[in-house]
């Protein structure tokens, strides 16, 4: 399969446990940031609240970096052979949502899809927005890629066809509702952290997510004017203009976006 157009996307590689020394102080790099993002989601067909609502959600997993692996081990992070002789690779969350464990979700379709693998660099083929929301496209209807064995010590197993995108905590958007959606920001940014992303952190962390979507909001409202890619490319996997060269202003996309707003 061809790999689609290359849109512009993040150059700096910053892991988790060590994004303190890619810090950047400039407001601009953060708005330029959601306003890339803003574009391409709404190319794909999403709504404005439901991007809001996803940008806050992305803030607090990957600083609004696609680059932004959890271990700076990545992508080799937890590599190796069973006892029984089986291969798993690399654990941990990479990726907007920050899929975990990364490579049998996202790493072995991007392999398998586009011939694209990880690597701990500014140049990491991994990083791009748009593949990334092409597989979160697909995960989210139709669940896991593939069944892939990720334990170490005993079989641990992700299935093929499994949900990860299900009904929870009262929410029971489909995707395609979802990411359709102009209920309030708030409203969706709960129903993508309870349906979809679910983390330890339950609704004190939905309540922070919600608070970043909805100052993203007031400053897209504000300051940003949709500015779709124009021209030849691969089909859009949602409602949009066809796909080409996105040509944004030049930016850095920042590693993390704290105490911006």
């Amino acid at each position: 399969m061809a790999l689609p157009t290359e849109l512009p996307e993040a150059k700096q590689y910053a892991p988790h446990d060590g994004y303190r020394v890619a810090v950047s102080s400039n407001t601009n790099n953060l708005h330029d940031n959601l306003e890339y993002m803003a574009n391409i989601l709404t190319w794909m067909g999403w709504s404005f609240n439901a991007i809001c609502a996803a940008l806050g959600c992305w803030r607090v997993e990957c600083y609004l970096n696609p680059n932004v692996p959890q271990y700076s081990q990545f992508p080799n992070y937890r590599t190796g052979t069973t006892s029984s002789g089986a291969t798993y690779k690399a654990w941990g969350g990479f990726g907007m949502p920050h899929w975990t464990q990364w490579y049998p979700k996202f790493g072995v379709w991007a392999e398998e899809k586009y011939g694209l693998t990880g690597t701990a660099s500014n140049d990491n083929p991994l990083r791009n927005f748009y593949v990334q929301m092409l597989y979160h496209e697909f995960e989210c209807k139709n669940g896991i890629y593939k069944d892939y064995n990720y334990g170490i010590s005993t079989p641990r197993w992700y299935r093929a066809g499994t949900k990860t995108w299900y009904s929870n905590h009262g929410y029971s958007y489909s995707w395609d509702d979802w990411k359709t959606s102009k209920n309030g920001i708030t409203e969706l940014t709960n129903a993508y952290y309870w349906e979809y992303e679910r983390s330890v952190g339950g609704q004190t962390s939905a309540d922070n997510r919600a608070n970043y979507a909805n100052n993203y909001a007031a400053y897209l409202r504000n300051n940003w004017t949709y500015d779709p890619p124009t021209g030849g490319g691969p089909t859009p996997p949602g409602p949009g203009p066809e796909p080409g060269d996105y040509k944004p202003r030049n930016f850095i996309i920042i590693a993390k976006a704290a105490n911006l707003f």
